[in-house]
């Protein structure tokens, strides 16, 4: 039985490979049915040696050999590669040994190396990377996950998931999830997380997470949190959090917690916690408002330029009462 079927193999390699340059053996009738070799158009069961200038396949389509020109290929059902299926447009289910490439692909991939395509739509698969311009879908691989311009869905890479314009969905990279742009949904970093502009949902990263903007939403990095302008939601980290514009909701800092311009809400920095203005409640063991505080602060060293709350700390400095009460231990007020 091995040595028929070995046989047969041989045979089917031999009888393809002969035709595989132009011709084609079809079994078929309007090109519904059986082809081997390299008919151009057909819809059924095709398998040739070498896709070479195809137009339109439709069905099951075995290739052997590394496909040519097949920019306006349309295969549409099953298409497998002993090295890899490619083509213009391809919709259905491709498996190919080493990739599987398409300028437009709908559909189930898995390819041995990659997965590849112009715009990509379904559910792809690799051994080492899945790449594209635009990635709608789940896209699963040990090594890697990027899309040139925007990803939307599932993301899931060994080392890590990167979008040169937006990410959209979950975004899980053993090393670091990053975008150009935007990310929006959950997104987790073992090494840290970050994009250009504006992180918008759960975001946690082993390191740091940061958005050169703004962030919206809940935020964990190991060392440090923060965005380049605003940062609103729960942000939590062991070193640092901080926003160079305003800081609103909860934020915990075991280090130190920081906005350029404004704080507003419940704010831990565990040495530090500074801001121009302040509203809410503030824990730091050096608490330093260099504008309006509103409400409350506590820690050892307390100070504010313009006070309309409550200081509590072993050193309390209100710049705005009168001279002989500017300076007081345990408990310094000012209320209008």
């Amino acid at each position: 039985m091995r040595r028929e079927l070995v046989g047969a193999v041989v045979g089917l390699l031999v009888l393809t490979a002969s035709i595989a340059s132009s011709a084609s053996l079809d079994l078929s009738y309007h090109d519904y049915g059986i082809s081997f070799g390299n008919s151009k158009v057909h819809s059924g069961i095709r398998i040739t040696f070498q896709d070479r200038d195809v137009q339109r396949i439709n069905g099951l389509n075995i290739t052997l050999w590394q496909p040519k020109g097949n920019d306006q290929m349309r295969m549409r059902g099953l298409a497998v590669g002993l090295l890899g299926p490619e083509a213009g447009r391809l919709s259905g289910i491709a498996i190919g040994g080493l990739g599987v490439g398409a300028a437009d692909f709908s559909g189930i991939a898995i390819g041995g190396l990659g997965v590849g395509a112009d715009r990509f739509r379904g559910i792809a698969v690799a051994g080492i990377g899945v790449g594209g311009d635009r990635v709608q879908g789940i896209a699963i691989s040990p090594i890697g996950v990027g899309a040139g311009d925007g990803m939307d869905g599932i993301a899931i890479g060994g080392i890590g998931v990167g979008a040169g314009s937006s990410l959209r969905g979950i975004g899980i990279g053993g090393v670091g999830v990053g975008a150009e742009k935007n990310i929006t949904g959950i997104v987790v970093g073992l090494g840290g997380v970050g994009c250009g502009n504006r992180i918008m949902g759960l975001a946690i990263g082993g390191l740091a997470v940061g958005a050169g903007a703004t962030f919206q939403g809940i935020a964990v990095g190991g060392l440090a949190a923060g965005a380049g302008q605003d940062l609103q939601g729960l942000a939590v980290s062991v070193g640092a959090v901080g926003a160079g514009g305003s800081m609103e909701g909860i934020c915990l800092g075991g280090l130190a917690v920081g906005a350029g311009e404004r704080m507003t809400g419940f704010m831990v920095g565990g040495a530090h916690l500074k801001t121009v203005d302040f509203t809410g409640l503030g824990i730091g063991a050096y608490n330093l408002v260099k504008g309006r505080q509103e409400g409350i602060t506590i820690g050892l060293v307390n100070r504010a330029t313009d006070l309309h709350g409550v200081q509590i700390g072993l050193i309390n400095h209100a710049a705005n009462n009168p001279p002989h009460f500017r300076w007081l231990p345990f408990v310094n007020v000012h209320i209008d």
